[in-house]
């Protein structure tokens, strides 16, 4: 039988807890008798939407952690932390992997040593590493001040990151010196997220504090703050204390291999709800929780403040948070997602309003940050200034193909370039059509709202001439007209053609000379056709074999990769080399040729052909990072 009252059940207790928490005065001290009942209404409502949550996606446990003010509202577990020995998740003793997370954490420890006068934030950090030196690609440095806001200008690095066992983890200074990426963009330009740029934030700390990052954080941060569950010296004994972590395979809920990455300090951080409601407390009452104080009031509000945007009118980034727009101005978040793991914290300065939420699945979880929030705020569109008619010749000549940032540039990971591509429309009165959406210029230089939503998009412009697309969610990077995608394909055709062609070169009719213009003791070996021939050969066998590499890459073997190039893929990249090799002796050959006028005028032409598709062959594996091993 239904429950007619049901509906309004809910709705009377969404406005008791809107009353006991969102119209709360800052500092008000409550009764105990109104204190514990807030609770209860505070867990009634979560309660509800986290049970339905877990069951409506397939993820096994939660935990979730609501503080206001100086104390915790709520910090609760639901479901299980393992579905095969029905544990069940304990919001004070069961261990999360909550990924990248790790990075306001990391921020906050580095801002410490700013308070110690330790380090300057404006400083270049060369000045402070001794182990590794930054190579200096740009006459503007690296400061802390970048590295913690992502604009120090790293390339990414995904091969060979991952790690199977906790004690395959490398000490930071022996993975940073083998493995740091390059710089490819000027440092403060743009601000593109960089695990490790924050790894190398890690060794900062080490070589400054001359203690194990690991350890200075547990003496520094987790303990000062009855953190006693949290850690990120990954051993095996605290692995095997971490939530199981789950994925769906099929329709069948399987658990999933850690997550282990050789960038500790942006990603392996291990922490219950417990203990993340206490470092949220922390940073909302000015650096401070129950007596402890990890920060100065300065560097706690550095953290809850804008350090960096692409425009004033997008949200930025704080040290190792993301600004936010989701319920409220001023509010920073942060969101991980490892394998079997998702998780959030969102804190709202304003209100002293701090949530974090866990799951052992990799379903995104901020639908249930979403719904768990939004009774707690009331958060009114912005007023929107868009052009009603938009005026004549407004074009910036912007058109054209965008890659997303964050892809790796000098390995050869940068082929998922050519995928993750999109075309960018401008018309003559400067609208701009991205993605089927049409944005229209605002009140400001260089600033768009989309039509119907009013999102935001700013063009940035790089000291490279190159154009960026700065969205509230992520950047977009312009790309030449000869690195776009059509362009790109149809080389990779016109190349696999020719030496399709070239391949089968019946070099058994290659006479030897021409009998009546050649004399007797001239240039007459048939090697340079041999040599053109099965160069042409190697390098078509590697464009077919690269395509299914890159199939593989792409769907199964995305997780191999992580943990390093296997043998296939490496035998693959001497395909071209050989290739290479052999067209050395070619070119020699063709040159001899013509200079002894050997074989017909056809036969030289066609030669010379394929020796100067296999020449304009070599600079294009190099521009994608295939002329060697680089990975």
């Amino acid at each position: 039988m239904s429950d007619s009252f049901a509906p309004i059940r809910q709705v009377a207790l969404l406005l008791l807890v809107l009353t006991a928490v969102s119209l709360e005065p800052v500092g008000a001290q409550d009764s105990p008798g109104f204190a514990g009942t807030r609770s209860r209404l505070v867990s009634l409502h979560i309660d509800r939407l986290t049970t339905g949550w877990l069951k409506a996606h397939g993820v096994p446990g939660s935990v979730v952690a609501l503080v206001k003010d100086r104390r915790p509202l709520l910090v609760k577990g639901y479901g299980v932390a393992d579905v095969a020995s029905g544990v069940p998740m304990d919001p004070e003793r069961t261990l999360v992997h909550a990924s990248s997370l790790a990075t306001p954490l990391t921020a906050t420890a580095l801002l410490q040593l700013v308070d110690a006068g330790l380090l300057d934030l404006g400083a270049d950090i060369d000045s402070y590493l001794q182990t590794l030196q930054i190579q200096p690609t740009f006459p503007e440095p690296v400061t802390v001040n970048r590295l913690l806001v992502h604009t120090a200008g790293f390339d990414a690095r995904i091969i060979a990151r991952q790690v199977h066992h906790p004690e395959e983890l490398q000490p930071l200074r022996d993975y940073l010196a083998a493995r740091m990426p390059p710089r490819i963009r000027p440092p403060g330009e743009v601000s593109i997220y960089s695990e490790h740029g924050y790894a190398l934030a890690g060794l900062l700390i080490e070589e400054i504090s001359g203690a194990p990052f690991a350890a200075y954080m547990r003496r520094n941060v987790f303990l000062p703050l009855g953190m006693r569950r949290s850690s990120f010296a990954w051993t095996p004994e605290l692995a095997t204390s971490v939530a199981t972590g789950y994925g769906l395979v099929g329709t069948d809920l399987e658990p999933v291999p850690r997550d282990l990455r050789q960038t500790v300090p942006a990603f392996m951080l291990a922490t219950t709800a417990s203990d993340t409601a206490h470092w949220m407390l922390a940073l909302l009452n000015q650096g401070a929780f129950e007596g402890h104080r990890i920060l100065s009031s300065e560097s706690a509000s550095l953290m809850l403040s804008r350090q960096f945007t692409h425009h004033p009118a997008l949200v930025g980034r704080s040290f190792g948070l993301r600004e936010g727009h989701h319920f409220e101005s001023g509010e920073f978040f942060q969101v991980g997602t490892s394998s079997g793991f998702s998780s959030a914290v969102v804190l709202l300065p304003t209100r002293r309003l701090g949530l974090f939420v866990a799951g052992n699945g990799r379903t995104p979880i901020w639908g249930l940050v979403d719904a768990i929030l939004r009774p707690f705020v009331d958060r009114a569109p912005s007023p929107l200034t868009l052009d009603e008619e938009p005026s004549e010749d407004r074009a910036l000549g912007v058109a054209g193909f965008y890659r997303e940032t964050g892809v790796p540039l000098t390995s050869l990971e940068k082929l998922a370039t050519l995928i993750r591509q999109d075309r960018l429309v401008e018309s003559a009165a400067g609208d701009l059509v991205w993605r089927s959406r049409t944005f229209r210029p605002a009140e400001e230089p260089l600033l768009y709202r989309e039509v119907d939503s009013g999102e935001p998009l700013a063009l940035v412009s790089g000291t490279s001439k190159t154009w960026y697309l700065a969205f509230s969610w992520g950047l977009m990077e312009g790309v030449s007209w000869f690195d776009s995608r059509p362009v790109q394909l149809t080389l990779w055709i016109v190349f696999a053609a020719l030496f399709l062609a070239a391949s089968a070169l019946p070099t058994n009719r290659f006479p030897a000379r021409r009998a009546s213009l050649t004399p007797p003791d001239s240039f007459r070996p048939r090697w340079p056709l041999y040599c053109a021939s099965f160069a042409a050969l190697f390098h078509l066998s590697f464009l077919i074999t690269l395509a299914a590499t890159l199939a593989w890459a792409l769907g199964e073997g995305a997780q191999s990769l992580a943990f390093g190039v296997p043998l296939a893929p490496r035998l693959v990249l001497g395909l071209p080399l050989i290739g290479a090799a052999l067209t050395l002796p070619a070119l020699l050959g063709t040159i001899r040729a013509w200079l002894a006028r050997s074989w017909t005028l056809g036969h030289r032409l066609r030669l010379t052909f394929t020796v100067v598709a296999l020449l304009l062959f070599l600079p294009f594996l190099r521009t994608w990072n295939l002329l060697g091993f680089h990975f």
